[in-house]
C-alpha cells in the first residue's frame, strides 16, 4: 500500500460567535416566513433547527479525535489535511465567520496537519447576520463582494490542488462553487453551479464546462475529486429515517443533472467521467450512510441520483450543529484515505466518525461485528 493523500473531511459547523446576538431575531423572522408560506411545506422544526448555533463540546472531540487520528497511523499523516466544505458559520456575520474560520486553521496547526487547509464556503456563510430574505438584496451584494475579497479572492473552478504527480493513475482535487447568493434562493438553501463572479461581468464561462475543458488538455490518467458545498445527489429520503425527505425546490443544486451531465463526459486518457467523486456537506447527515459505501464505481446509489456511471457523490455531515428539532442529525465527520494497492489500483478508503447523540468523543463506526468500519472503494482500475 502506498499512501497518497489523507482528507479530514468536515462539513456545516455553523458557528455563532458569543457577540452575534441577532441569532433569536432570525429564528423569529424564519418562523414569520415559513408559517406566512401557502404550503407550509417547511414548519417550525426545519426553520429552528436551521438557526441553530455550534456545540463547543463538538468542536473539543474534533480536536481531540484528530489527535488520535495522527498517533493512529505516521505513515498517512504526512500527507493529510482538513478540507471544510461549508456553512463554517450560521449567520454569516462577520464576527462568526472569522472566528470559525480562524479556528479551522487554528486547530489544524496546533494538531501539526502537515498540509493547508482547504476551505470553501456555503450558503449561511452569504447571509449577513440573518434570513436572507429580511436582507435588501443591495447589502446581500455588498456582504458577498467583500467576503469574496478578504476570503475567497481566488476565482472558481479551484484546482488542481494538491495533485499527487507521482501516483501513475494521478490524483487531483478541484472545487465549484455552488453558492447562490440571491435572497430567495438562498432563503430557501438552494444552490448553483454557473459563473463565478457573475455579478462582476457578462459572459464569464460555466464553471463546470471550464474544469472540463481544462482537464480534457491533460492526456495523462487523472482521477478528479471535486469539492462543494451543495451536493450534486442529495437523495430524496434521508438514509436513517424514512420520515424526513427534501422537498424538490429546498436545500438542493438546482442544475444538479446539468452539473453530472458537463461533468460525467468521459476522458479520453480513460473513457472515465472527467469527475469521478464529488465531496460535499449542506445537508448534515452522511451519505451514502454507514456499511453502504459500494466496493466499485461501477454500482450506482439511488434511483434519484442525477450522476452517472462511474460518478460517486461523498457527504459529510453537521460537526457540531446543536440539535434543537426533530430535524437534528449526530455530529459527524469522514477521514478519507486515498491509496495504490500493488496493483497499482487508486483506492479510496472511509472512515466516520461520529458522536454518539450529538454528545461524548468522536468515535470511528464499527460494523455489525463489532470492528472498525473502513470501507473500500476502487477509483481506477
Amino acid at each position: 500500500m502506498r499512501p497518497l493523500l489523507q482528507l479530514v473531511h468536515l462539513s456545516d459547523v455553523h458557528f455563532v460567535a458569543a457577540g452575534a446576538n441577532s441569532l433569536a431575531q432570525a429564528r423569529r423572522d424564519a418562523r414569520r416566513l415559513l408559517w406566512s408560506l401557502p404550503s407550509r411545506f417547511l414548519g417550525q422544526d426545519f426553520c429552528d433547527q436551521g438557526m441553530a448555533a455550534h456545540d463547543p463540546k463538538a468542536l473539543t472531540a474534533f480536536k481531540d479525535a484528530l489527535r488520535k487520528i495522527k498517533l493512529a497511523d505516521p505513515t498517512f499523516w504526512s500527507n493529510t489535511c482538513l478540507l471544510a466544505t461549508g456553512d463554517l458559520s450560521t449567520l454569516g456575520d462577520n464576527a462568526s465567520f472569522n472566528t470559525a474560520i480562524s479556528w479551522v486553521r487554528a486547530v489544524s496547526a496546533q494538531v501539526g496537519v502537515p498540509l493547508q487547509p482547504i476551505i470553501i464556503y456555503g450558503n449561511h456563510d452569504a447571509w449577513k447576520g440573518e434570513l436572507p430574505w429580511f436582507t435588501p438584496q443591495a447589502d446581500l451584494d455588498a456582504h458577498r463582494s467583500r467576503r469574496r475579497s478578504w476570503h475567497f479572492a481566488n476565482n472558481w473552478p479551484l484546482g488542481p490542488l494538491y495533485p499527487t504527480a507521482a501516483s501513475p493513475n494521478g490524483l487531483e482535487l478541484h472545487s465549484l462553487n455552488t453558492v447562490l447568493h440571491g435572497s430567495i434562493s438562498n432563503t430557501f438553501a438552494c444552490g448553483n453551479v454557473g459563473a463565478d463572479r457573475y455579478w462582476e461581468s457578462a459572459g464569464l464561462p460555466d464553471q463546470s464546462a471550464d474544469l472540463v475543458a481544462k482537464a480534457m488538455l491533460h492526456g495523462r490518467p487523472v482521477v478528479r475529486l471535486v469539492f462543494t458545498h451543495h451536493p450534486v445527489h442529495v437523495p430524496d429520503v434521508h438514509p436513517r429515517d424514512a420520515s424526513k425527505t427534501t422537498p424538490p425546490m429546498v436545500k438542493r443544486l438546482l442544475n444538479a443533472r446539468h452539473v453530472a451531465a458537463a461533468t460525467g463526459v468521459p476522458h479520453p486518457a480513460t473513457g472515465h467521467p472527467v469527475v469521478e467523486v464529488f465531496l460535499s456537506g449542506h445537508t448534515h447527515y452522511t451519505f451514502p450512510e454507514i456499511n453502504a459505501l459500494p466496493s466499485s464505481l461501477a454500482v450506482q446509489l439511488g434511483a434519484d441520483s442525477p450522476l452517472g456511471a462511474r460518478q460517486l457523490q461523498l457527504i459529510a455531515g453537521t460537526l457540531s450543529q446543536l440539535g434543537l428539532s426533530s430535524q437534528a442529525n449526530e455530529h459527524s465527520f469522514q477521514l478519507l484515505r486515498l491509496f495504490e494497492d500493488a496493483g497499482p489500483q487508486l483506492i479510496l478508503e472511509r472512515i466516520v466518525y461520529e458522536r454518539n447523540g450529538r454528545s461524548g468523543p468522536f468515535e470511528p463506526a464499527a460494523g455489525a461485528d463489532g470492528t472498525l468500519c473502513a470501507e473500500r472503494i476502487r477509483l481506477a482500475p
